[in-house]
């Protein structure tokens, strides 16, 4: 990090490390929402959102993992 401030890079990186964790986090909101008040939905329409959902909160975590390992 700049010592001047935040950078524009430095802004990139947050919003590639953030955005997708938060994403995630609400997309698996939301699926167990649906899978909790609304029952008449099929489990089969589900698991994309409980898959994407997992990978989008993932992807983030195991990438700061590789960086610092």
């Amino acid at each position: 990090m700049a010592k001047d401030g935040l950078q524009a890079a430095d802004w990139a990186y947050y919003a590639l490390l953030f955005l997708p964790l938060v994403t995630g986090i609400v997309g698996f909101y939301f699926w167990g929402k649906a899978i909790l008040f609304y029952p008449a939905i099929p489990e089969q329409r589900l698991k994309p959102l409980l898959y994407v959902s997992c990978v989008l909160m993932g992807v983030p975590v195991a990438g700061e993992f590789w960086r610092r390992k």
